[in-house]
């Protein structure tokens, strides 16, 4: 069960992101806690002759801006009826990620909006919170318009150990779903005799719908967001692969095409 949902506090109230914080809070009658940056200001070589008191500025408007939106979170809270709070993070960018990370591991998911751009500070949320958590994360696309739905559920199966971790953190919304998906792409390697990813579902009262797509063009990640636009999927769930080398994520070939592309809200564990 998710019973305590962490979510971050970016943009403007009804962010995307937080709108499937509240809907999955509502589902599983959760407590949401919102997490806002407050980041230290960033200094290169060259700002070494900035005077402190821009930067005391630059700071305190952050800490503002950060208030402010807690503010917002928690006033949206209390008009949708749901149990929640706020936090603030502070630090450098680095260290704030790793706040977040460290938060994550004392609650049952993290949803995160998606990345703008390659690099930028959603993507590294969302790689902190993956690598860093422990925690299975829910992805929610810039695109997707409201209201979030988990009728409809994809599952990504590869037998691989991200894709078995992923698909017991999202036991809980597949057990409430309509319809299940299990889909696996292309000629990866069959069940052991007699044990079965479906069987095991089906002890969970999960009804599984077993399909196996070609992959002719090896591009694994395309195909999953291509099948799930023509099935009309709510919800991905998948394996996140790749590995943290010092503070670079190297992500695999079909996790950071999913990140980079997605057009449907992703649920990720490792």
């Amino acid at each position: 069960m998710f019973k305590d949902i962490l979510t971050w506090i970016d943009g403007e109230a009804g962010g995307f992101a937080e709108t499937f914080a509240f809907a999955l809070a509502e589902r599983f009658d959760a407590h949401v806690t919102g997490a806002m940056l407050a980041l230290e200001p960033t200094l290169t070589f060259y700002d070494a002759s900035v005077p402190m008191d821009i930067i005391d500025t630059i700071r305190k408007q952050a800490e503002e801006a950060a208030e402010a939106a807690s503010a917002r979170f928690r006033d949206s809270l209390r008009k949708e009826g749901l149990n929640g709070d706020a936090v603030t993070l502070g630090g450098a960018t680095a260290e704030a990620q790793d706040r977040f990370s460290t938060l994550a591991r004392h609650f049952d998911l993290a949803v995160l909006p998606q990345q703008e751009a390659k690099g930028d500070l959603r993507a590294q949320m969302i790689e902190a919170a993956l690598f860093g958590s422990g925690r299975p994360v829910l992805v929610a696309p810039y695109i997707w318009k409201p209201p979030a739905r988990f009728d409809r559920i994809l599952v990504a199966w590869d037998r691989g150990a991200p894709a078995a971790r992923a698909l017991g953190d999202a036991l809980p919304l597949l057990k409430r779903a309509n319809h299940v998906e299990l889909v696996i792409v292309g000629e990866s390697a069959v069940d052991l005799p007699g044990f079965n990813i479906t069987r095991h579902l089906a002890r969970h009262d999960v009804k599984v719908e077993l399909r196996r797509i070609p992959n002719d063009e090896d591009e694994v990640g395309g195909v999953l967001l291509s099948h799930a636009a023509d099935s009309g999927a709510d919800l991905l769930v998948m394996g996140g692969y790749g590995h943290s080398r010092f503070r670079e994520t190297l992500f695999g070939g079909a996790t950071r095409s999913i990140l980079d592309t997605m057009t449907v809200p992703t649920f990720m564990a490792r």
